[in-house]
Protein backbone atom coordinates (compact mmCIF):
# COMPACT_ATOMS: atom_id res chain seq x y z
CA UNK A 1 0.00 0.00 0.00
CA UNK A 2 1.39 3.38 -0.96
CA UNK A 3 0.49 6.52 0.91
CA UNK A 4 -0.12 9.63 -1.10
CA UNK A 5 -0.25 13.21 0.04
CA UNK A 6 -3.73 14.71 0.07
CA UNK A 7 -4.40 17.00 -2.86
CA UNK A 8 -5.75 20.44 -1.98
CA UNK A 9 -9.40 21.13 -2.74
CA UNK A 10 -10.15 22.96 -5.98
CA UNK A 11 -12.70 25.75 -5.62
CA UNK A 12 -14.82 27.11 -8.47
CA UNK A 13 -17.17 29.85 -7.14
CA UNK A 14 -18.58 30.59 -10.61
CA UNK A 15 -19.59 26.95 -11.06
CA UNK A 16 -21.24 26.83 -7.62
CA UNK A 17 -23.23 29.96 -8.52
CA UNK A 18 -24.38 28.20 -11.71
CA UNK A 19 -25.38 25.03 -9.79
CA UNK A 20 -27.47 27.12 -7.39
CA UNK A 21 -29.66 28.23 -10.33
CA UNK A 22 -30.46 24.65 -11.42
CA UNK A 23 -33.48 22.58 -10.27
CA UNK A 24 -33.10 19.79 -7.71
CA UNK A 25 -31.66 16.62 -9.25
CA UNK A 26 -34.15 14.41 -7.38
CA UNK A 27 -37.53 16.22 -7.33
CA UNK A 28 -36.91 18.79 -10.10
CA UNK A 29 -38.00 21.62 -7.75
CA UNK A 30 -36.80 24.88 -9.38
CA UNK A 31 -33.79 26.71 -7.94
CA UNK A 32 -32.26 28.12 -5.96
CA UNK A 33 -30.69 24.80 -5.01
CA UNK A 34 -27.91 23.79 -2.66
CA UNK A 35 -24.67 22.62 -4.28
CA UNK A 36 -24.40 19.17 -2.67
CA UNK A 37 -20.84 17.81 -2.67
CA UNK A 38 -20.41 14.07 -3.25
CA UNK A 39 -18.24 12.91 -0.36
CA UNK A 40 -17.92 9.19 -1.11
CA UNK A 41 -14.87 7.99 -3.05
CA UNK A 42 -15.25 6.64 -6.60
CA UNK A 43 -11.91 5.38 -7.91
CA UNK A 44 -13.44 4.43 -11.30
CA UNK A 45 -14.23 8.14 -11.84
CA UNK A 46 -11.04 9.48 -10.25
CA UNK A 47 -12.80 10.81 -7.12
CA UNK A 48 -10.49 10.51 -4.10
CA UNK A 49 -11.88 9.79 -0.62
CA UNK A 50 -12.84 12.78 1.49
CA UNK A 51 -11.75 12.85 5.12
CA UNK A 52 -13.52 14.21 8.16
CA UNK A 53 -13.68 18.00 8.23
CA UNK A 54 -12.76 18.08 4.57
CA UNK A 55 -14.89 19.13 1.59
CA UNK A 56 -14.41 17.63 -1.89
CA UNK A 57 -13.52 19.75 -4.91
CA UNK A 58 -16.34 21.76 -6.45
CA UNK A 59 -16.45 19.62 -9.61
CA UNK A 60 -18.12 16.87 -7.49
CA UNK A 61 -21.34 18.84 -6.94
CA UNK A 62 -24.99 18.18 -7.84
CA UNK A 63 -27.93 20.55 -7.24
CA UNK A 64 -30.31 19.46 -4.47
CA UNK A 65 -33.16 21.27 -2.74
CA UNK A 66 -32.66 21.88 0.98
CA UNK A 67 -34.86 18.91 1.98
CA UNK A 68 -32.96 16.40 -0.16
CA UNK A 69 -29.58 17.92 0.73
CA UNK A 70 -30.28 17.44 4.44
CA UNK A 71 -31.52 13.89 3.77
CA UNK A 72 -28.37 13.10 1.74
CA UNK A 73 -26.16 13.89 4.75
CA UNK A 74 -28.23 11.82 7.18
CA UNK A 75 -27.80 8.50 5.36
CA UNK A 76 -25.31 6.28 3.58
CA UNK A 77 -24.64 8.47 0.57
CA UNK A 78 -24.41 5.83 -2.18
CA UNK A 79 -27.48 3.95 -0.90
CA UNK A 80 -29.38 7.24 -0.71
CA UNK A 81 -28.58 8.10 -4.36
CA UNK A 82 -29.63 4.59 -5.46
CA UNK A 83 -32.96 4.92 -3.60
CA UNK A 84 -33.53 8.20 -5.45
CA UNK A 85 -33.11 6.41 -8.80
CA UNK A 86 -29.59 7.74 -9.53
CA UNK A 87 -27.22 4.73 -9.42
CA UNK A 88 -24.11 6.70 -10.49
CA UNK A 89 -24.16 10.30 -9.20
CA UNK A 90 -20.46 10.68 -10.06
CA UNK A 91 -21.09 10.31 -13.81
CA UNK A 92 -23.89 12.86 -13.50
CA UNK A 93 -21.59 15.30 -11.65
CA UNK A 94 -18.87 14.84 -14.32
CA UNK A 95 -21.37 15.49 -17.12
CA UNK A 96 -22.78 18.55 -15.37
CA UNK A 97 -19.32 20.00 -14.77
CA UNK A 98 -18.31 19.39 -18.41
CA UNK A 99 -21.48 21.15 -19.64
CA UNK A 100 -21.07 24.25 -17.45
CA UNK A 101 -21.73 27.46 -19.40
CA UNK A 102 -18.62 29.36 -18.29
CA UNK A 103 -15.43 27.36 -18.60
CA UNK A 104 -13.65 28.70 -15.54
CA UNK A 105 -10.39 27.46 -14.20
CA UNK A 106 -10.76 26.11 -10.67
CA UNK A 107 -8.44 27.63 -8.13
CA UNK A 108 -6.69 26.19 -5.15
CA UNK A 109 -6.95 28.28 -2.01
CA UNK A 110 -3.66 29.66 -0.79
CA UNK A 111 -2.39 28.18 2.45
CA UNK A 112 -0.49 31.28 3.56
CA UNK A 113 -2.53 34.28 4.59
CA UNK A 114 -0.93 37.58 3.77
CA UNK A 115 -0.06 39.83 6.66
CA UNK A 116 1.22 43.34 6.72
CA UNK A 117 5.00 43.67 6.85
CA UNK A 118 6.66 44.30 10.17
CA UNK A 119 7.88 47.83 10.96
CA UNK A 120 11.58 48.54 10.99
CA UNK A 121 13.11 48.32 14.47
CA UNK A 122 13.81 52.06 14.50
CA UNK A 123 10.10 52.82 13.83
CA UNK A 124 8.74 50.67 16.69
CA UNK A 125 7.70 52.22 20.02
CA UNK A 126 9.31 50.68 23.09
CA UNK A 127 7.04 48.89 25.55
CA UNK A 128 7.20 50.63 28.95
CA UNK A 129 8.68 48.58 31.77
CA UNK A 130 6.54 47.70 34.78
CA UNK A 131 6.53 50.48 37.36
CA UNK A 132 8.00 53.04 34.97
CA UNK A 133 6.47 54.91 32.10
CA UNK A 134 8.34 56.28 29.12
CA UNK A 135 10.68 59.04 30.25
CA UNK A 136 11.43 57.50 33.68
CA UNK A 137 8.17 58.74 35.26
CA UNK A 138 6.91 56.67 38.21
CA UNK A 139 3.45 55.15 37.88
CA UNK A 140 0.90 56.69 40.23
CA UNK A 141 -1.68 54.82 42.28
CA UNK A 142 -5.29 55.23 41.24
CA UNK A 143 -6.17 56.34 44.73
CA UNK A 144 -8.11 53.31 46.01
CA UNK A 145 -7.39 51.69 49.34
CA UNK A 146 -5.30 48.55 49.04
CA UNK A 147 -6.96 47.03 52.12
CA UNK A 148 -9.72 44.68 51.07
CA UNK A 149 -12.15 42.65 53.11
CA UNK A 150 -13.41 39.22 52.08
CA UNK A 151 -15.87 36.81 53.53
CA UNK A 152 -14.32 33.48 54.34
CA UNK A 153 -16.59 30.79 55.81
CA UNK A 154 -19.06 33.45 56.99
CA UNK A 155 -16.46 35.60 58.78
CA UNK A 156 -15.02 38.85 57.46
CA UNK A 157 -11.27 38.70 57.01
CA UNK A 158 -9.27 41.91 56.57
CA UNK A 159 -6.36 41.63 54.25
CA UNK A 160 -3.83 44.23 53.18
CA UNK A 161 -1.57 44.05 50.19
Amino acid sequence: MTLRQRQPREEDPAYLAYVRTLPCTVCRRPGPSDPAHLRTAARQHGKPPTGMGEKPSDCWVLPLCRTHHDDQHRNNELAWWTRQGIPDPFALAIALYAARPVQTRPRRPSKVKSSKPRKAKSDRRPIPRRGKLAGNVEMQSRGFDKTRSRKFNGTVVERSQ
